[in-house]
């Protein structure tokens, strides 16, 4: 370091530590200081800029979709290590770095953090930026860092009015026994099996139809029409529950939590979201969306909310649940406890995942194509 500077200030911006990980091991480099006469051959910005080449300026140069096309591998990646290494991370995801609030021109990882956690450890456990190889080049991958709420299923949990109109339709009340698993019905849909052809089953969250196998940590569900669970709606917390389906799979896994049950005989439904009118009868693909874009989403509790596309790959962690999700869709917030199971669309009215999650600033969604494929179901 040059005598010249200001040797207090420069030390306080030189870590102890710098946070290295290569190919998914993550070291740390002790880091030391000392004061030299500054070389009369290098000009001012040769010893104080990054150099042309080197990790952070590569991946700035990069167009914005290149940026979050490495950021999103290396989440993929790395997901579940960072969120051991790190203290107190609820989730991560892709996002345009800020600095003092002010959106830059690149983007970032960005770790969200939990508010009652102590900050300053936070933060100097996530290093300024993560070296990562994507394609046999190295770059150096900003981070940033956000203060949120704990992260938490989205289950009812005191009685609300209820407005249906005169049929059972996605956005309302629907549970089992179970008072606590109150939740939202998502979609109606098909099974791809031709034992159940032209028959009509209802999409929720796992955790809303099957709490019971939630709480002992049983990741799926399968029944029959003879010895299924009843589905009641409103759910049993609202109150004037009566039968409307027979639960008959669900699949719970850090990429999915869902489950269909087979809606009664007899039983009137209609196929559109409460106060929504879709027009396109197809789901939409996680990989098509960009932060962003605008959905929207019906809920039990939050009824029509309107929000925006964050990250369309993230990862979240459920401390109080014991749990984490990875390959998860992550939205502004648009929910609140009781829309567990709903469905967000986006602006075309097109399914893009079920929400079973929120904090103080997100909502998070299991992706549509990853439960119609683990389901075997369609719309």
């Amino acid at each position: 370091m040059n005598k010249k500077g200001s040797p207090e200030g420069n030390w306080k911006e030189i870590p102890p530590l710098i946070e290295y990980i290569k190919e998914g091991e993550r070291y740390s480099i002790l880091t030391d200081v000392s004061e030299v006469e500054k070389p009369d051959d290098l000009t001012s910005d040769e010893n104080t800029s990054v150099k042309e080449g080197d990790g952070i300026d590569r991946f700035k140069s990069l167009s914005h979709n290149e940026q979050k096309a490495i950021l999103f591998a290396a989440i993929k990646e790395n997901s579940s290590k960072w969120m051991k290494i790190y203290e107190n991370v609820q989730s991560i995801l892709v996002g345009q770095k800020k600095i003092e609030g002010k959106p830059q021109n690149y983007y970032a990882v960005v770790f969200n953090v939990n508010l009652k956690g102590d900050s300053d450890v936070v933060h100097s456990q996530i290093p300024d930026y993560l070296v990562y190889t994507y394609q046999n080049k190295e770059y150096n991958l900003p981070t940033d860092i956000n203060q949120v709420g704990n992260v938490s299923l989205t289950l009812a949990g005191n009685k609300v009015p209820v407005v249906l109109n005169n049929n059972f339709c996605p956005g309302c009340s629907i549970g089992v026994a179970d008072p606590d698993s109150t939740g939202t019905l998502g979609l109606f849909v098909k099974k791809e099996d031709e034992a159940y052809k032209d028959k009509t089953f209802l999409l929720s969250c796992y955790h809303v139809l099957c709490p019971s196998e939630f709480a002992t940590k049983v990741g799926s569900y399968k029944a029959n029409v003879a010895n299924g669970r009843a589905v009641l709606a409103p759910g049993k917390v609202d109150g004037n529950s009566q039968p409307i389906a027979t639960l008959i799979e669900g699949a719970f896994s850090n990429k999915i939590d869902a489950a269909i049950a087979l809606v009664n005989e007899g039983v009137l439904i209609d196929t559109k979201p409460w106060r929504l009118n879709p027009v396109n009868p197809s789901v939409r693909s996680q990989y098509s969306l960009e932060h962003g874009h605008r959905v929207r989403f019906t809920g039990r509790s939050s009824g029509q909310m309107d929000g925006t596309i964050e990250s369309y790959w993230g990862s979240v962690n459920l401390k109080s649940e014991n749990c984490s999700f990875e390959e998860i869709i992550i939205t502004s917030k648009i929910s609140t406890k009781g829309d567990s199971g709903g469905c967000v669309y986006d602006e075309n009215d097109r399914p893009i995942g079920i929400l079973f999650a929120d904090d103080e600033s997100y909502s998070y969604l299991i992706p549509i194509q990853t439960i119609f494929d683990t389901l075997k179901i369609k719309l």
